[in-house]
């Protein structure tokens, strides 16, 4: 358990009256859950255009994940390929690659998210799919109820903006 958990748990059972008992591993839980909706707060980038506001709220995630010792279970990893095509049909059969990493064609300008059917964050897409002509992402995202997938648009466009690839 995290040193700075377990100070709050001991903090939060000083009060509880003598003769009951709630077994650690239940604050551990519960803290857990709360970090993680903080950070889930720190990285929910609805509707953001600025890219250093974006940036800054991974950045306050991360502090906020490495203070309290919570492990990473939305590492997004970044898979290079030479082609969108050779990028799809990776995502169709290479089982390394998890739905929502992200997908960088630097042949092709191109960057995108992983899935079964793989979708472009840049205005270049190649093979992949692209959204439809006047969608945004923050409309294609609120059809959606998964944390991983915010994170994931968030950095794919962050690894184009890097790039200097058109969003």
């Amino acid at each position: 358990m995290n040193e700075r958990i377990e100070k709050l748990m001991l903090n939060a059972t000083k009060d509880i009256p003598q003769g009951y008992y709630i077994p650690p591993q239940y604050f551990e839980k519960f803290a857990e859950l709360i970090v993680r909706e903080c950070i889930a707060i720190c990285q929910d980038i609805d509707g953001e255009d600025n890219i250093d506001a974006r940036s800054g709220r991974q950045d306050c995630a991360v502090e906020i994940r490495e203070h309290f010792g919570v492990e990473d279970t939305m590492k997004i990893a970044i898979h290079t390929f030479d082609s969108t095509g050779d990028a799809y049909d990776a995502c169709q059969c290479d089982e390394s690659i998890r739905n929502g990493d992200t997908l960088l064609i630097p042949s092709e300008r191109v960057v995108g998210l992983a899935d079964t059917w793989p979708i472009a964050v840049t205005r270049e897409h190649g093979a992949l799919y692209s959204l439809k002509h006047g969608s945004s992402w923050s409309d294609w995202l609120s059809t959606l109820d998964n944390g991983r997938l915010l994170v994931a648009v968030a950095h794919a466009q962050q690894v184009a903006a890097q790039h200097g690839y058109g969003i």
